[in-house]
């Protein structure tokens, strides 16, 4: 008998032992949203935040809701599909019997995309006008600068007047947004305010907001304003001054604000650079001639760009110059140039340049001598073509010489064979394979 128990015993714990080892199955939906940080609702129900994970007891049709401020809701119907495992009668098995965990993992991902300004205000709760300009005596600064934002995003035109107050605000940001608000309101007619706020406002950040405001408004009453602010001890201001004056597109404005390419600091100097060529005022070409010896290549760009655009004959020499400036840009840009309007003036600086000690200006040179059809440029390019080391710099004097009509077009072909050779030959050695280069002109 006691044999029959122990034998007992041993069959009842054999299914008990089995149970215990047996595998589970972890059920999880992964919720991700970009921008992160979105809140999450299962069927209603708060889930929490994203990048969310949401454990699960049954497959099937679910509703998520996606929500962050500033952003669209997204509610969605996602089936949640059963994987092979969770399939009957084989789940019985796969949860039961077999020693393994499966992970059931079903990922969503969405992409919110931003609210317009009126889906925000209307999720905004409701405020009254005085409200707000009861906020705009409170002693949070904060808050008063909440109060301007408000009345600008809900077009509240009869706070105005209260706006125009805050622009004496003893807080800096308080100011600056109740410029920008007023502006919002009222447009043209808070121009005196803000002429006032750029020429005597003590911080640089509210003069700074002024000048971008009058740059929006654009009315050609705020230019005595801007050009006296081009003197402005703030780089950004002085800067944000010159494109205001841009965006008036008065070419008067031409010569002061080509002065400013020569400003101290560099963010006035890339601005009044680009600003002044748009302009199409030739009265600007001297400034920024002088501009060409810029020590920052940016600067350099947009000053032969706008010397480009404005067409000035008389600036062919100091664009033949630039054809031996250290940006590939640059030197390319010049060429173009003398190629639109150079003159006979620039031919002696190319012929000095096409014997320069650098292959990048010989080339840039050659090039130019092509753009200006000078007869002049044949003897010199005929002696030097064939001494000349570097394969491109050969291969663009030899093409200055078709194009002048001093050789015929069909001895390029040595050249161009000599570029193909020696870009393959570059090729092998870099990326041990056949990779001719051949430039397009």
């Amino acid at each position: 008998m006691r044999g029959l128990r122990v034998g007992r015993g041993i069959v009842w714990s054999v299914p008990l032992v089995a149970l215990v080892l047996s595998g589970c199955v972890k059920r999880t939906i992964l919720i991700q949203s970009d921008p992160p940080g979105a809140a999450v609702f299962v069927n209603g129900h708060q889930a929490g935040v994203t990048p969310l994970d949401y454990p699960f007891i049954t497959h099937g049709q679910y509703r998520f809701t996606v929500s962050k401020p500033g952003f669209q809701e997204v509610s969605v119907l996602e089936w949640v599909k059963a994987p092979w495992h969770q399939w009957i009668p084989i789940d019985a098995v796969t949860e039961l019997l077999l020693p393994i965990q499966f992970d059931d993992v079903h990922r969503f991902s969405y992409q919110l995309q931003p609210a317009t300004p009126a889906e925000r205000v209307a999720t905004e709760p409701p405020v009254s006008l005085a409200t707000l300009q009861t906020q705009l005596h409170v002693a949070d600064p904060v808050q008063r600068r909440e109060a301007c934002v408000v009345m600008a995003r809900r077009h509240l035109t009869d706070g105005v007047t209260a706006l125009e107050e805050a622009t004496h605000d003893w807080d800096p940001e308080v100011r600056a947004a109740a410029l920008q608000a007023a502006r919002v309101l009222a447009g043209r007619e808070v121009l005196p305010e803000l002429t006032r706020a750029l020429a005597v406002d003590p911080s640089p950040a509210v003069r700074w907001r002024a000048a971008a405001e009058l740059e929006i408004l654009r009315t050609s009453g705020a230019r005595p304003a801007l050009q006296q602010a081009l003197g402005d001890p703030d780089p950004f201001v002085r800067a944000t001054v010159v494109e205001a004056l841009g965006a008036l597109k008065d070419r008067a404005t031409a010569p002061a604000i080509a002065a400013r390419v020569a400003d101290r600091d560099i963010v006035v100097r890339r601005s009044a650079a680009t600003v002044a060529g748009r302009l199409a005022d030739p009265m600007a070409a001297p400034a920024l001639v002088k501009a060409l010896r810029d020590p920052d290549d940016d600067v350099r760009r947009r000053t032969v760009h706008s010397l480009r655009l404005l067409k000035v004959p008389s600036t062919s020499v100091a664009l033949a110059h630039a054809l031996r400036d250290r940006d590939p840009q640059v030197r390319s840009t010049a060429v173009s140039a003398l190629r639109e309007f150079g003159t006979p003036e620039a031919v002696p600086v190319a012929l000095r340049l096409v014997r320069s000690w650098s292959a990048a200006t010989r080339a840039a040179a050659a090039e130019a001598l092509e753009a200006l059809k000078d007869a002049r440029a044949v003897p010199v390019l005929q002696k030097i073509v064939h001494r000349e080391p570097n394969t491109v710099t050969r291969l663009a004097m030899a093409h200055a010489l078709v194009e002048l009509g001093a050789w015929p077009s069909s001895a390029l072909d040595p050249f161009v064979e000599a570029v193909r050779i020696e870009a393959g030959e570059a090729a092998r050695q870099e990326h041990g394979a056949d990779r001719f280069v051949i430039p397009r002109r």
